[in-house]
């Protein structure tokens, strides 16, 4: 009887398991929404003083939906790098040493400027995508207005920044807003807007 009560109870255990494994599974049973949907995203960056759009640049990216596993893997995602490197001078002063007059050398360094987008989908039920991006821009401030507003801008290049990660749910042909941020020193507004378009 003591062995049989054993027996029950490891039948037991093993339906539990079993059990608790299916349930660990729903997940995946969800992910079993066809991948590998070509998609078009389109991002545009656009700045405003106020309600005047004073600058609005467009980037289209082609990519293949996947799992979050597989963004990484050939084919899953995109990724777009587009710059320029901008030379700095700068000066470096020796003060008199030993008898010699103080000397001053010119050398120039370089600075990344430019835009970077990372992004990834996954196709999900009903239609949807689920959408990241990453989004890096570093850019020279050349307004007049703006760099009377920060000291040494009148000897030394100035340049803003920006960086956003987000995650956006979308369906075909939609277009929403992915970001809207207002620069401290400027009072630009910068909006991003995120299109997807699923390719026939």
């Amino acid at each position: 009887m003591t062995k049989n009560l054993v027996v029950m109870a490891l039948a037991g255990i093993i339906w539990i398991s079993s059990a608790g494994v299916g349930s660990a599974q729903s997940p995946e049973a969800a992910a079993k929404v066809p991948q590998n949907v070509p998609l078009e995203v389109q991002v545009v960056l656009s700045r405003y003083q106020g309600e005047k759009r004073v600058s609005s640049l467009p980037y289209v990216l082609s990519l293949k939906s996947g799992l979050v596993t597989t963004f990484r893997q050939p084919g899953q995602g995109a990724q777009l790098r587009l710059g320029s490197r901008v030379p700095i001078p700068t000066q470096v002063f020796a003060p008199p040493a030993d008898g010699k007059p103080a000397t001053t050398t010119s050398s120039v360094s370089y600075e990344n400027v430019g835009t970077n987008i990372d992004c990834a989908a996954t196709a999900l039920e009903g239609g949807r995508f689920e959408v990241s991006i990453t989004i890096s821009e570093t850019s020279v401030i050349s307004d007049p207005q703006d760099l009377k507003t920060i000291p040494g801008s009148a000897v030394y290049p100035v340049f803003r920044s920006y960086q956003s990660t987000n995650t956006l749910f979308v369906k075909d042909g939609q277009t929403v807003q992915f970001t809207a941020a207002s620069d401290r020193v400027s009072g630009e507004v910068v909006r991003v807007e995120v299109k997807l378009t699923v390719v026939k």
